[in-house]
């Protein structure tokens, strides 16, 4: 079952992360570079969400 709690603190947490880094990439503005970057932010939120969603953690305070 989706936990929705762990959804949102999943990608908002991952946004936080690809903005923190963004000064750090090298990329020009097109869409290849808009594809890397999309895909590291879902492989970021998936890896949180997944950890998340198989831990113990009271997701009530997200």
């Amino acid at each position: 079952m989706r936990n929705y709690e762990i959804d949102k603190f999943a990608a908002d947490t991952a946004k936080e992360i690809v903005v923190a880094m963004a000064s750090s990439f090298n990329f020009t503005v097109d869409a290849e570079s808009g594809e890397a970057i999309s895909e590291f932010y879902s492989e970021i939120f998936n890896g949180i969400a997944e950890t998340l969603g198989n831990s113990n953690l009271d997701t009530t305070n997200l």
